[in-house]
């Protein structure tokens, strides 16, 4: 219950360090008693504290639970230790934290930090892999990193470059988003628990290593609400939002107030608010306005646009902050694309070399299944084609022609295939609109053609971030049943299908289509677009016949409406071939396949991505053929194309590696098949995780075929953990149903 605001509010603090988390007691005081409560984490006891230390220089060399054996105590804190360890079973460093304070709150409060942070399956969260306890000690055990934390990183070099900290920061909104979508509330969060480091593919991947005690939004057990009990102040005070201050109701807002602190410290070297102790950080935070991000910088490096996501976030009145993280996310983005085409033009100008092979790869942080998948799994329809919108004022203001050209171009290269090119011009285009309002039409024409890229690029998450702002704009702008809205509608709802959210993107999709049926001619070549959309719902639903149709009646549209030889109709026989091959009709795919093929040769040669659609279909009714070896011809140069415009980490890559390991098999390669699936699997699990239909699928491929070589133990195994895989997904399913109902 949140104290009234005319009784006296008692907040008393110990003398210590500013940085050092605290818990503060803000309800009403009747005895005037102190109302700092001195935890294990503020205030441990002298005797207490001697018998801490002894025990974290005797547990070096010890083992825990007999099979984690502690190599060196990595930090110590009031209430815990935390150790480096290795897992004598699997031959791996861990880390293990161990509960050292003994009173009752702070069990409790390390028993609900666990069951969070264990029901969190995110790749820029910590995963936890172990969770109980050890001699009447609680212990939990984590992935072990090699890298710093933001808090070392702040300490090395002051203050981060506005292109590193938005890269960084648009890593740690994607994990509190996901934290949202799983009904959870930070509340606090602070440099130290966000690591930082470099893995093979990227540069400054984020892991969020600590949430501490979160929030349900639909609270699930008087533990976590006793807990988070909206009385009790909690947390780093430089970075609490003014609602937690003020103990009321919490909202996603909250959280963008805390990454928004987080993120000003990144840029500026110091947070927001300041004080020589938490009482009079917290009365700042409520009262007083900070210094703005590029005054207190100092640095004329950071933008008027990054200067205004910042200072939108740390806003005083939840009001006018951004209503979600997910807002935050899409306007860090717009920004992040700005800072790095801007970085790329530095490095250029002074001569500096990228490393080709970490430009090739790409962080695969997608959530959905992918497209063109072996025997039809799924059905291949691309993304409607990129639009172009003119605006009557553009040509009076020299800037705006400068974008609009940048845009062009980048539409022009997408639709050639030249991904790298594409994106470059669209983050240039990015960078230009700096001086546009945050909800220019023009931002939202190149945030759209960005997602559209990014859902080519298999990257399903940046693609639903860029394609929702730009509706968010659209709507606001043009009326929510504008055609620019059925644009991002149908673009958005083909993301949402190809990531298996068919509730979702069904409304969206029928939107658009009704949208555009009112204000176009039938025969128009965007009812052709939302006809394709809908035969790719028709087809999740199991409906042949009238996905079927659909897709006649667009390619019918296309080809009056774009002309006989254009890659939006050599992609619509590439759909058209996948639904004839599932009702069984071998001879109309391949001529849908083979006329694609044509098409997209003449226009763009024979590596364009749209290419290795064609390839995989026709190398499928090979194999069913028995044309073994033209069906590994096709295959590989599928797999060539799609490694060299994707990268070698893409879902789609994974798809090919899948058919080939089939046709492996086939012809009693085992070994080969074995090594295909292995590296395909991989590949699913870091792009779409262990839950997917499609990785579970390849893991019964790989269990089959180390059956025929004799390895039953190894497959067996996998099958228990195909098993809890399934469980879990279960369960998943059972919660969300649960929370829709509530």
């Amino acid at each position: 219950m949140a104290a009234d605001k005319n009784e006296p509010i008692d907040v008393e603090v110990s003398d210590s360090p500013e940085s050092e988390e605290v818990e503060i007691d803000v309800r009403p005081s009747t005895d005037r008693a102190p109302a700092l409560r001195g935890n294990a984490d503020s205030q441990p006891t002298p005797s207490n504290k001697s018998m801490k230390d002894e025990m974290d220089d005797t547990l070096v060399g010890t083992t825990v639970v007999g099979r984690y054996e502690i190599l060196q105590c990595l930090s110590k804190q009031p209430s815990s230790s935390l150790y480096k360890a290795r897992h004598l079973l699997m031959d791996r460093p861990v880390t293990i934290r161990l509960l050292t304070a003994t009173d009752i709150q702070s069990l409790k409060r390390f028993q609900v930090e666990a069951k969070v942070a264990s029901s969190l399956n995110h790749p820029n969260i910590i995963t936890v892999l172990d969770f109980g306890v050890s001699n009447g000690r609680p212990y939990l055990t984590t992935d072990y990193l090699e890298g710093k934390t933001l808090s070392e990183l702040l300490k090395a070099h002051g203050k981060l470059p506005p292109a590193r900290t938005l890269d960084i920061f648009s890593q740690i909104c994607e994990a509190v988003s996901y934290a949202h979508k799983q009904d959870l509330l930070i509340r606090s969060l602070k440099p130290s628990q966000i690591f930082v480091f470099d893995t093979p593919d990227r540069q400054d991947f984020v892991k969020v290593v600590e949430f501490g005690i979160s929030e349900r939004l639909i609270e699930d057990g008087e533990e976590v609400k006793n807990l988070a009990n909206k009385a009790v102040v909690s947390g780093d005070p430089h970075y609490l939002s003014p609602e937690s201050c003020l103990s009321v109701k919490l909202d996603a807002k909250s959280d963008v107030f805390t990454i928004g602190c987080v993120m000003y410290e990144t840029l500026v070297g110091k947070p927001p608010s300041e004080g020589r102790t938490a009482h009079e950080i917290m009365h700042r935070q409520l009262t007083k306005v900070p210094q703005a991000v590029r005054e207190a910088a100092g640095s004329a490096e950071i933008s008027e646009g990054v200067e205004r996501v910042v200072m939108r976030a740390i806003e005083k009145d939840p009001d006018q902050r951004y209503p979600s993280m997910e807002a935050f996310l899409a306007d860090i983005e717009v920004y992040k694309h700005g800072a790095n085409q801007l970085r790329m033009s530095k490095e250029k100008k002074s001569g500096f070399k990228k490393d080709p092979a970490l430009a090739k790869k790409r962080a695969m942080r997608v959530l959905g299944l992918s497209i063109s998948l072996f025997l039809g799994v799924a059905l291949g329809i691309a993304i409607e084609p990129l639009k172009e919108l003119l605006l009557p004022h553009e040509k009076k203001v020299p800037v705006v022609v400068s974008w609009q050209e940048l845009n062009r171009q980048g539409e022009e290269a997408f639709h050639r295939g030249d991904y790298d090119e594409a994106e470059s011009l669209f983050g240039q285009a990015l960078a230009r609109s700096g001086g546009f309002e945050p909800d220019d039409p023009r931002i939202a024409e190149t945030l759209n053609n960005l997602g559209n890229l990014y859902f080519n690029l298999d990257l399903y998450n940046e693609a639903e971030n860029s394609v929702r702002r730009a509706l968010a704009i659209r709507e606001k702008t043009a009326g929510p049943d504008a055609l620019v809205v059925a644009d991002s509608l149908n673009d958005l709802g083909m993301i949402y299908l190809t990531k298996g959210k068919i509730a979702d993107a069904k409304p969206l999709v029928e939107r658009a289509l009704t949208i555009r049926q009112k204000k176009l001619k039938p025969d128009d070549e965007d009812i052709a677009s939302s006809l394709q959309t809908m035969a790719s719902i028709y087809h999740k639903e199991g409906k042949l016949k009238e996905s079927m149709a659909a897709l006649k009646k667009a390619l019918y549209i296309r080809k009056r409406a774009l002309g006989a030889d254009h890659i939006d109709v050599a992609t619509t026989y590439n759909s058209l071939g996948v639904q004839h091959q599932m009702a069984g009709e071998n001879g109309e795919a391949k001529q849908c396949y083979e006329r694609a093929r044509g098409i997209i040769e003449k226009l763009y040669g024979d590596r364009h991505p749209s290419m290795a659609d064609s390839l995989v279909g026709l190398a499928t009714l090979e194999f069913l053929d028995d044309n073994f070896r033209q069906s590994e011809e096709d295959f590989n140069k599928a797999l060539e194309i799609r490694e060299a415009a994707l990268g070698d980490e893409s879902f789609r890559v994974a798809e090919v590696l899948s058919c080939l390991a089939i046709l492996k098999e086939h012809t009693g390669k085992l070994k080969e098949s074995e090594d295909l699936l292995r590296r395909a699997i991989a590949i699913d699990e870091q792009a779409v995780g262990s839950y997917n239909p499609e990785t579970i699928r390849v893991n019964n491929n790989l269990v089959r075929v180390l059956k025929k070589a004799g390895k039953r133990e190894e497959a067996k195994r996998i099958e228990r953990g195909l098993i809890q895989v399934k469980k879990g997904e279960q369960a998943a399913a059972k919660n969300a149903a649960k929370r829709t109902t509530k």
